[in-house]
Order: structure tokens, then sequence, then C-alpha cells
């Protein structure tokens, strides 16, 4: 979370990501990091310079212990998916990317479906080792 926030050309845009991928508000948030919400609002809109490493520290703690004290869905959702040697690269994007766009880039091509999934924005993927997800999935519905 820090590193994205941290290296990102658009770090308001990741930063407003993951407080909503936390289901926080901006005022939420805000309560929680002790500031008025224009602050957080500012960062997410560019209108303040990238957080440093330190803001940042705070903002992914403050939100970490929100979701702990919450019952730590997001967290633990998140390290299962760290664990799991079927998921090759999980990658979220700040904003949507169209399905045709991705298509092109990897050089593509359509096997299934519809011609209008290739305009449909995606926010994110999952890479999965079929074969491994095959071999290592079990009863409990847990890989």
């Amino acid at each position: 979370m820090a590193g994205e926030i941290v290296v990102s050309e658009k770090p308001g845009e990741t930063l407003r990501k993951w407080r909503e991928i936390f289901q926080l508000s901006q005022k939420e948030l805000a309560t929680l990091l002790e500031v008025n919400p224009s602050v957080v609002c500012d960062f997410e809109k560019g209108r303040r310079a990238s957080p440093g490493i330190g803001t940042v520290r705070k903002l992914v703690e403050a939100m970490v212990d929100y979701d702990s004290s919450h019952g730590g869905k997001v967290v633990n959702t998140m390290s299962g998916r760290r664990n799991n040697e079927a998921i090759v690269d999980i990658r979220e994007f700040t904003s949507g990317i169209t399905i045709g766009s991705i298509i092109e880039t990897i050089e593509g091509e359509v096997l299934a479906g519809t011609e209008e999934i290739i305009e449909r924005p995606i926010y994110g993927y999952t890479m999965v080792d079929s074969l491994k997800a095959i071999t290592s999935f079990n009863a409990f519905g847990e890989m």
C-alpha cells in the first residue's frame, strides 16, 4: 500500500483507491488522522504536494488500524492473496482501462464473449496459474 502510493505517478488517485477499498469516506479518514477533511480531499485531487513517506505511513496505519478494529476484513483478504501460490500476479489500477487496450498491449485476442466486452473498463486483474489452482484447491473453498 505505502509503496504503491509513494511510487505512483498520481499518488492522490492511488490514495483515493485505497481509501475506497477500506470503505472510508474522506471525512472518516480525516477524523482518524485528526485533520480537516479538506486535507484528504486536497491530497486526492492533487492540490497538495505529493505526501511524504511520514504522511503515507500515517495514512496506511490509520486505514489498517480502522480495518482491524472492524474485524480486519480488508487486511485479511489481502494477506490471503499473498500466500496463494496459484496467484501469479495481482494489479489494481487507479482508473479504468478498457479491455481492448489491454488486449492490444499484450497482442492478445478475444476467444469468447461479445464485441461489446472490448470497451468495458476494468480496474485491475488477477493472473492465475490454472494448474496450481486446480491442484491446490481443497473442499473447503481455499487455495
